[in-house]
């Protein structure tokens, strides 16, 4: 319970010191000792909050230039930035901004026009009322399934235009029986470091070639539906998984199968690592 109380009497803080350069947190009777009940009462500025969470403020750096990056807009063409979320509402995330686009406006209102205008042409489309107008969905973020190592390798990168189907050929191990395919969304070069969307099972053939070759696909829909999908190219065993736009909870599997290896590139290229194999 008193830890619930700090936890919101933060909050409060927090949202005080966007617009005020100082404010009080008080919290009476939020512990107890011998004597009696104690009270909780301190002073805190913007400046002490700002040092205090510097280093989650300067996570927001990297998002920002992946931004520009991925959209190929300069940050000196850019003439208005929207900040949307309550977090936005904080000066030093203001200040962050402007350091990318100097001179140039920061918005937190609302926009009612914009929304209203893209929910009437998305609308239009789907009845097909309006036929010059063709909306792309992408990724947000990569797939693909971790490999040998717990490295996390990519199949499709993000802001790949939807539908989209890519395959990847990896290699087990010799005298592998099954093969564990985690399929995970992220950007970081480590699996666990990534969200896990589901784990399923390839059952392999015990007396296939010495370097069994595991094709692995995945195939997204318009709808954001994600299929993946594996098969031994030797034996022509297959399996597969699909992942809705809101992926449900997979079963649990041991780390005990060894990694796939990574992609196995064409005769012409030089050979490539393997994925782990169970």
């Amino acid at each position: 319970m008193a830890v619930q109380r700090l936890r919101e009497a933060a909050e409060m803080a927090k949202i005080d010191l966007s617009s005020a350069r100082s404010t009080t947190i008080h919290l009476p009777y939020i512990t107890a000792e011998a004597r009696g009940p104690l009270d909780l009462t301190a002073e805190l500025t913007r400046e002490e909050f700002e040092h205090l969470s510097r280093e989650t403020l300067g996570r927001c750096d990297g998002p920002i230039r992946q931004v520009l990056e991925d959209s190929g807009i300069a940050a000196a063409d850019i003439d208005l930035a929207v900040l949307v979320g309550g977090a936005t509402r904080m000066p030093a995330i203001d200040g962050l901004v402007h350091q990318f686009i100097k001179g140039q406006h920061v918005y937190r209102g609302l926009i009612p026009d914009g929304v209203v205008k893209g929910a009437t042409l998305q609308s239009a489309i789907l009845q097909g009322e309006r036929k010059d107008t063709l909306l792309l969905d992408v990724t947000p973020l990569s797939l693909g399934i971790e490999t040998k190592g717990g490295i996390f390798t990519k199949i499709i990168e993000r802001n790949t235009t939807l539908p989209t189907k890519r395959s990847e050929t990896f290699n087990a191990q010799e005298g592998q029986r099954f093969q564990l395919i985690r399929i995970s969304q992220g950007e970081r070069e480590v699996a666990a470091y990534n969200r896990l969307l589901g784990v399923f099972r390839l059952e392999l053939h015990p007396e296939a070639a010495e370097t069994p070759q595991i094709e692995v696909t995945f195939d997204i829909d318009a709808n954001a539906v994600v299929h993946v999908s594996a098969k031994e190219l030797e034996t022509g065993r297959e399996s597969d998984l699909t992942i809705g736009a809101a992926p449900t909870e997979q079963p649990e599997y041991s780390n005990s199968q060894l990694p796939l290896v990574p992609p196995v590139p064409p005769p012409s290229e030089a050979p490539t690592s393997d994925i782990p194999v169970t």
